[in-house]
């Protein structure tokens, strides 16, 4: 989409509401370097953190978190993607309210000879882990609020470990062997 269409007025619109309630939150904590912002919101300690891309930076953020946090702590991951989904319109929100799973790029497969290739698949598709219902419902209450419940669509989570490879995305200048990994996908879950 270009800028001045209708999906790209959309999430500028998001992009607004986020930095409002990071304003709303701030009292003057922001640390730069690591980007995240501390507050109490209506009695209730919160942190807003800029977690970077991939599950590394993620599990960073969330174990480090556990070692200075005391007593509950909910994780909510705000990112973008794209959508195999045919809900999935450039400018809707998903909430993955069905899990989340993992798709990782598997190295063996290229190290091994023609003959055992089957053994080791290009791809390794988890299982699906599913979060909180309960947190689930208050964020997907919040966003269909905010944005209106045809904005806000729902469904199962899958992230890679590449931007390319893993997502599906086939290239003739990579030997990926990613032809039908969407399709497993979709099939499986």
């Amino acid at each position: 989409e270009f800028p001045g269409s209708r999906h790209y007025r959309r999430f500028g619109v998001a992009c607004r509401h986020v930095r409002q309630a990071a304003r709303a939150v701030h009292h003057g904590a922001l640390d730069a370097r690591l980007h995240h912002v501390h507050r109490s919101l209506q009695g209730v300690p919160i942190t807003i953190i800029a977690s970077g891309m991939g599950f590394p930076m993620v599990d960073m953020m969330m174990r480090e978190g556990r070692h200075i946090i005391d007593g509950d702590m909910a994780l909510i991951r705000f990112g973008s993607s794209g959508g195999i989904s045919e809900d999935a319109l450039a400018g809707r929100i998903a909430v993955s309210t069905e899990g989340a799973v993992e798709v990782r790029r598997n190295p063996d497969h290229w190290e091994v000879d023609e003959s055992e290739r089957a053994n080791e698949p290009a791809y390794v598709v988890s299982r699906c882990i599913q979060g909180s219902p309960e947190l689930h419902a208050v964020l997907l209450s919040n966003l269909q609020e905010t944005f209106g419940a045809e904005n806000v669509i729902t469904g199962i989570d899958v992230s890679a470990d590449s931007v390319y490879s893993s997502e599906g995305r086939p290239s003739d200048d990579f030997a990926d062997e990613n032809e039908h990994l969407i399709e497993d996908i979709m099939r499986r879950y």
